[in-house]
């Protein structure tokens, strides 16, 4: 996939072209959505560890690659104290997320839950296949803006990107 900036969808795209044309699901405002889909269902430690998996009686999708299945998220697994909604609400917020998916396989679009998971994916392949080139990335510097609400994959990117856990906090 190419992460071409015209086909990034940010908040702002999403609830202009996506979310306000949903009609129904209109009582759940739409921030309240991204912000499921960033933190848990694209952007969590369970989300990117999640590996593809079928029924093979039913042939029946359980789960996808890189996002919470809806038994994980409709669960209360994740703890009350990490996600504070409700679990009555979490159906719904799922509905859309699947509808929000097809939108984005089928406009060819993409978000940063897609751009990091495809970084992190190739930075995996790169420690598996070429080690040296690995540490040499994991020395790389990066800048990062302390404003930036972070998914977990964001803050896993940066905690990758140093050689150790006292570099996450080294100043310029």
């Amino acid at each position: 996939m190419g992460f071409t900036k015209s086909q990034h969808v940010n908040f702002a795209r999403f609830n202009k072209d996506f979310y306000s044309n949903l009609g129904t699901q209109k009582r759940i405002g739409a921030l309240v959505v991204w912000k499921s889909i960033r933190t848990f269902l694209k952007g969590s430690k369970e989300a990117y560890r999640t590996e593809a998996s079928v029924d093979k009686e039913t042939g029946e999708v359980l789960s996808e690659e890189g996002v919470l299945s809806k038994a994980e998220w409709v669960s209360g697994d994740l703890g009350k104290n990490r996600c504070k909604l409700s679990l009555d609400i979490r159906h719904p917020i799922y509905e859309v997320f699947m509808k929000y998916k097809a939108w984005l396989k089928g406009e060819h679009l993409w978000d940063d839950c897609d751009r990091i998971r495809a970084l992190l994916k190739k930075i995996e392949y790169v420690g598996q296949h070429d080690p040296s080139l690995y540490h040499e990335i994991k020395g790389a510097r990066i800048y990062v803006d302390v404003s930036l609400s972070f998914a977990i994959y964001f803050v896993y990117l940066i905690h990758i990107s140093c050689h150790s856990s006292l570099l996450l906090f080294h100043h310029i």
